[in-house]
């Protein structure tokens, strides 16, 4: 089976042009979490001097330091360093979906034309962590699942359309959940479906350290 997988290219243009080496991302990312440029290293798979000439690298052309190195503090990311951070984690989570379907639709594509590709089990999909392990678990196991990520309505549409063969979507508790089963149910056949629970997540507020404005429920917000 193909598989395609399709990445964005970030071309910084001043002085020199240069394409982004996104293991500088994973390096500062790591970075953030352990506050040591060995053990960063070591984590984005990397040799501690690899890791140093990319960091300085890129520090030159963008004309500012990435990290900053204090004497008995370890290393952190400067406000630059952190901000490119902020901006990769930013399009990774706008884009990788996006991305991810043109890759499945490419792939199926090329699939249809191979005479010796087994049928793939079509999956759409509300994007969720769970559904994208299900996908490399499937890969690992040489399966053809072919995963789009779609809207939880659109998906339960194209499960009743027949366009993929297994459609998943988000539910919550509490009135809004029963409210969104009801217009669920409008796609739903029970002679012909069948509902699998996958998984069950708490969802949360990231509050700053202390959480010093007591926010408790969503109540407090307001």
């Amino acid at each position: 089976m193909i598989r395609v997988r399709i990445r964005p290219v970030w071309r910084f243009q001043g002085k020199a042009e240069r394409d982004f080496d996104f293991a500088l991302l994973a390096l500062l990312e790591a970075l953030e979490e352990t506050g040591k440029l060995t053990q960063a290293a070591r984590r984005a798979g990397m040799s501690y001097r690899h890791a140093w000439n990319l960091i300085e690298r890129w520090a030159a052309l963008l004309g500012a330091p990435l990290v900053v190195m204090e004497r008995g503090k370890g290393t952190r990311l400067s406000p630059l360093g952190a901000k490119l951070l902020w901006a990769g984690q930013r399009v990774q989570a706008r884009l990788a979906p996006e991305l991810e379907n043109l890759a499945t639709e490419l792939a199926s594509a090329l699939n249809e034309a191979s005479t010796e590709t087994a049928p793939a089990l079509r999956l759409h999909a509300s994007h969720d962590f769970a559904v994208g392990g299900l996908r490399d678990l499937a890969q690992k196991q040489g399966l053809g699942l072919e995963l789009q990520y779609r809207g939880s309505f659109e998906a339960l549409g194209s499960l009743a359309r027949g366009e993929c063969d297994l459609a998943g979507f988000h539910i919550v508790e509490g009135p809004l959940g029963a409210r969104l089963a009801a217009r669920y149910a409008e796609w739903l056949r029970p002679r012909s479906h069948r509902l699998i629970r996958v998984a069950t997540r708490t969802q949360g507020m990231i509050v700053a350290r202390g959480n010093p404005r007591h926010v408790r429920r969503i109540e407090d917000v307001a």
